[in-house]
């Protein structure tokens, strides 16, 4: 699976500067410049990361929008690396648009990536943040040795049940008889400083987070897209969690994040009061008793079971649906380096998270700039431009609703047009 973030600036990146600064700073972060070897077992123990020179191919720079022949929706390991990077140039303004292998890393880890390619690009390679590549290998026990295993199982017994038993569905889609163009993420809405400061202020007036506000807005449009394009269904979102600690500070790009899984019927999605209400409580006592462990534990135990995992979860082709969708909030993102003497300024930045086979909708969200965005991926299989476009604009009017800012008709706060 991939996923794509996109970083907007002002100014315009000197091709030849750029290339120097990322081809340096990539030889840093080992699994984005790696390939996998190797042939998959049932405990996947005939797979192995193999370092390559650097990439020429990974690094794109174009002068239009139009990458219609220059990029591919999947990512193959086995054949190239995981870090696809594509550099838009146009009136003083730049796009850098980075398509990444799940595998390699996350969201943060690509944020980081970037502070240390624009630090080098205005400074040289001799100011590159350092990097400490043996927390790569370290990095799942330094995750997994805090607290009781067996404690924690105990404690998270009932979500392990949940998730094997509960059966989600997939969001009511369209039959997509021809294949669609290939169509870059680009949906997205940002809502203006004021907006975003109501939305803040309404989670705090409800003793909720504002995380907990969007969770709880997903899943009623969720359950209102099913309603008016087919019938009530149950719902299920994977939210990702974060779990970096102080000692993964200077560790290259990699994945370290769960999942936690929000599950909801039709009768708990009757009362908008009563749902956000569950949903505190439910997330409360996830981070009072680091259930986002759960899933990565797990992952270990059923790891020296052959096929353990698939079993659980399905294979990455499995028709069976174990989510609806996916809700990933990267909260405030602090701005990379500033830079100061003319270089090109970050101004926005989007999340588009990756999504498995029955899984249709996947929203990114992110608050830049004091600026809250929220984008939509979707899969093209089974919904089109214009379903992810509805559904984006009815998600952000609900929104404006929730923070009690007046949504004037279809006149919502687009940043910019989103691409046909």
């Amino acid at each position: 699976m991939t996923f794509f973030m996109r970083f907007q600036f002002d100014g315009e990146f000197d091709e030849a500067q750029f290339k120097r600064a990322y081809f340096a700073v990539i030889k840093d972060h080992s699994l984005l410049s790696s390939r996998v070897e190797g042939v998959a077992t049932g405990r996947r123990s005939g797979l192995h990361w193999n370092n390559v020179p650097p990439d020429e191919s990974s690094l794109v720079f174009l002068t239009s929008n139009d990458m219609s022949d220059d990029w591919t929706e999947r990512i193959d390991l086995h054949q190239s690396t995981g870090l696809r990077i594509y550099v838009t140039r146009t009136e003083n303004r730049s796009s850098i648009l980075a398509q990444i292998h799940h595998a390699c890393s996350d969201a943060i880890g690509i944020i980081d990536f970037l502070d240390a390619l624009l630090k080098t690009y205005a400074m040289g390679e001799a100011h590159k943040p350092a990097t400490n590549t043996d927390l790569i290998k370290q990095r799942g026990n330094l995750i997994l040795k805090s607290g009781s295993l067996i404690g924690h199982l105990q404690k998270s017994f009932e979500r392990v049940r949940r998730f094997a038993t509960f059966k989600p569905e997939p969001l009511a889609s369209a039959s997509i008889e021809s294949p669609q163009p290939k169509i870059l993420p680009t949906l997205y809405n940002t809502f203006s400083e004021e907006t975003t400061l109501a939305i803040v202020e309404k989670a705090k007036s409800l003793n909720a987070t504002v995380n907990d506000l969007l969770v709880r807005d997903f899943f009623l449009e969720l359950d209102l897209w099913n309603r008016v394009h087919d019938q009530r269904r149950l719902l299920r979102i994977a939210i990702p969690v974060n779990l970096r600690q102080a000692q993964h500070q200077h560790m290259p790009a990699a994945n370290i994040v769960s999942l936690v899984f929000l599950d909801r019927s039709e009768g708990e999605l009757d009362n908008s009061d009563t749902l956000l209400d569950s949903i505190v409580r439910e997330t409360t006592r996830i981070k009072q008793n680091q259930l986002a462990l759960t899933m990565p534990r797990l992952a270990r135990t059923l790891g020296a079971i052959p096929h353990g995992i698939q079993r659980l979860t399905g294979s990455p082709n499995c028709s069976t649906c174990r989510t609806t969708a996916v809700l990933s909030n990267l909260g405030k993102i602090s701005p990379p380096n500033e830079i100061e003497g003319g270089y090109p300024q970050l101004k926005a930045i989007e999340l588009y998270p990756p999504m498995r086979p029955e899984t249709h909708i996947s929203v990114g969200i992110c608050t830049f700039a004091a600026k809250l965005t929220v984008s939509v991926n979707f899969n093209r299989q089974a919904f089109t431009h214009d379903m992810a476009q509805k559904l984006l604009d009815s998600f952000v009017k609900r929104i404006q609703s929730t923070s009690v800012i007046p949504a004037f008709g279809n006149k919502l706060e687009r940043s910019i047009a989103v691409d046909k």
